[in-house]
């Protein structure tokens, strides 16, 4: 496929160069890189020795200050690497930062399902894969008809639904218990949550570039992506660290397989919370942008 895809793309993609050659803005990346590293390993901190420590402090602290020198730096520079207008258009903004709390939920929940299914439910590496494979399923349905749904509803009321299906699906999800079934107890949720997941990834992805031009579009798209990163790496050392505590909490005064799925059941709850809160604020920051005609 790649020797494929190697063979086409001359054929297929036209040529683009810059007009001149661009200054990298080393600064600006070194704070960025810097504060998103200094904020995933304060959260992964916290998940081990609580909210207290300078091991955790510090660095959420360090973040804090590199993002101020990040906004500074770039306010400054002549070629900043990402322009502070640019982050401060509205529809972008609201995409991006929907984008944030949608990404912390879904990867947290991928992550903490396929621990759930062999820890809890017994299935082993291969049968987890197996069990999983319905969730691509529902993401292309979601995809397929993300569009469509766009084009009859607008962005805003579409997103508004698409989140509240997700956040559905994370509910069903977050009721799976060790002694249930695969087709009765994992699969609805799992399908209900790809299909969310599958509807809000294009709508979300559209808005996040909306207004941009030839010159600028792959900001927006490397923006997007960006956050998508940023937003996983924070919802796993988070929820990730919410479910360990919780099951840690537990394991004292029940089985460990009790213990274990009231965690991943706590920290899907609050990524549902996560979604609804996003579909909540969604009407008020975002307006409705329907395609002339």
């Amino acid at each position: 496929m790649a020797v494929l895809a190697l063979a086409l793309l001359p054929r297929l993609v036209a040529e683009s160069r810059a007009t001149r050659r661009a200054r990298p803005d080393v600064p600006g990346a070194l704070l960025g890189t810097g504060a998103v590293m200094a904020l995933v390993y304060g959260l992964l901190a916290a998940g081990e020795s609580g909210w207290t420590g300078t091991g955790v402090l510090g660095p959420l602290l360090l973040a804090a200050v590199l993002v101020l020198a990040f906004m500074v730096v770039e306010s400054r520079t002549v070629e900043p690497l990402v322009p502070l207008p640019f982050l401060t258009f509205r529809i972008r903004a609201v995409a991006n930062v929907m984008t944030l709390l949608f990404s912390a939920a879904f990867y947290a929940m991928a992550f903490l399902l396929m621990v759930h299914l062999q820890t809890v439910l017994g299935y082993g590496p291969l049968t987890a894969g197996v069990a999983y494979l319905p969730y691509g399923a529902g993401i292309l349905a979601g995809m397929w008809l993300s569009p469509r749904a766009v084009a009859r509803l607008g962005t805003r009321r579409f997103l508004v639904l698409a989140f509240l299906v997700s956040a559905l699906g994370l509910l069903l999800l977050s009721g799976v218990g060790p002694n249930d079934g695969y087709a009765s107890g994992v699969l609805p949720g799992m399908l209900v949550t790809s299909l969310g997941c599958g509807l809000s990834l294009p709508a979300l992805a559209v808005a996040a570039v909306t207004g941009t031009t030839g010159e600028n579009a792959g900001l927006g798209s490397a923006v997007f992506s960006s956050v998508q990163q940023i937003g996983g790496a924070v919802g796993v050392a988070v929820l990730v660290a919410i479910a360990t505590r919780r099951s840690t909490a537990l394991a004292d005064s029940t089985d460990p397989a009790h213990a274990a799925t009231e965690g991943f059941s706590f920290a899907l709850l609050i990524a549902a919370a996560l979604l609804a809160l996003a579909a909540v604020l969604i009407p008020a920051l975002l307006r409705d942008r329907r395609p002339a005609g």
